[in-house]
């Protein structure tokens, strides 16, 4: 709470995004070690409910960083560790208020998927799917 009231319109994600050049009309120099930062920060918001609340307020701009546009270029250990985690933190997020959102980033998900090479990485994106796919699943049933 504390943090988000010293950022302009209490935008946390948006201030990691640009900060960490994810996004595709910045011109932040690409910086995997930025990136990495930035997808942790979000990534430990998670620890707190007002840290959820601030993410799921700016659901659309986490799900944007994630896209496979501007993850997806990040080819860095420590930075798809970093988005892998995020993946399944929001996930469970999305799924827990069945969020229209959560179609956009399951398609998101394979895609990140279809190019991950480490198994740590490739668990926890495989994770974050089955977390959405079983919510959606289980509210058609």
């Amino acid at each position: 709470e504390d943090l988000a009231s010293a950022i302009p319109e209490r935008n946390v994600p948006a201030l990691l995004m640009r900060s960490g050049g994810l996004s595709t009309d910045e011109v932040v120099p690409f910086n995997e070690t930025n990136a990495m930062l930035a997808y942790r920060g979000l990534a430990n918001l998670f620890y707190q409910e007002a840290g959820r609340q601030l993410i799921w307020e700016r659901r659309n701009i986490v799900a944007d960083m994630m896209s496979v546009d501007i993850s997806g270029k990040f080819k860095g250990k420590n930075a798809r560790l970093a988005s892998s985690t995020l993946a399944v933190n929001f996930a469970v997020l999305l799924a827990s208020k069945n969020e229209e959102t959560e179609l956009g980033f399951t398609g998101t998900l394979v895609e990140l998927l279809k190019d991950e090479q480490d198994d740590e990485n490739l668990y926890r994106f495989v994770m974050a799917f089955g977390t959405l796919v079983s919510f959606s699943v289980s509210t058609f049933v």
